[in-house]
This record gives structure tokens, sequence and C-alpha cells, in this order.
């Protein structure tokens, strides 16, 4: 996961309990980040799995194919720190090192 962008919304926080001012910043800067992250991710995929997504129904079976096949392991939990499904609700700890593939879950929804 070595060079994969990190999602880094300004108040790391389930949005759903931020005040409404602080949800929509997390929002813009989602806003302002999105089409290049479903980029890097749609490279991604494509450089080491040999997927390729279009924004069509053949790319939402690709995608599903590969979720199938390789999403349970970015929730694969060895037993020690934070489970991972904790780190992507709450960014803590960060999206780095063994956490990185939370930015991965995180991209597979905006692809």
């Amino acid at each position: 996961m070595r060079g994969y962008p990190v999602y880094d919304p300004p108040h790391k926080v389930e949005e759903r309990l931020l005040s409404r001012e602080r949800a929509t910043e997390n929002f813009d800067y989602f806003m302002q980040v999105r089409q290049q992250r479903a980029a890097f991710f749609r490279d991604w995929l494509r450089r080491w799995f040999w997927v390729r997504l279009t924004p069509d129904k053949m790319g939402v079976r690709a995608l599903n194919r590969w979720g199938n096949r390789y999403a349970g392991l970015l929730l694969h939990h060895d037993g020690q720190g934070v489970p991972p499904e904790n780190a992507y609700h709450s960014y803590d700890p960060p999206w780095v090192g063994n956490y990185a593939r939370c930015n991965v879950l995180f991209d597979m929804g905006i692809a």
C-alpha cells in the first residue's frame, strides 16, 4: 500500500457526530479530492490486479468481483492494535501503515 494517498479530512470523527459546520467542512474536502482519489483507485486496480473499472455495468461487476475476492483482506485483523473497521469509522489510528487499507475501502465507495 506504499504510496497510496491518505484520505485526510479536517475533522477525523464520524461525520454523523459532527456539527453541521464541521460536517460541511469534511464534505467540502471530500468534494475536492474525490475525482483524484477515484482515478488513483482505478489506476491502482489496473496496475496491481489487472482490473479495469469503467463507468457502466461491466465496471460495477468488475469492482464487485474484486471486492468479493479481496475486500475482506482489507479488514483482516491480526489481533494487535485497533481493528481496521474501528479505525475506518474513527480515523484513529490514522490511515497509514497497517491502516492504509482503510483508504482503499473508502475509495471503493467512490469509484
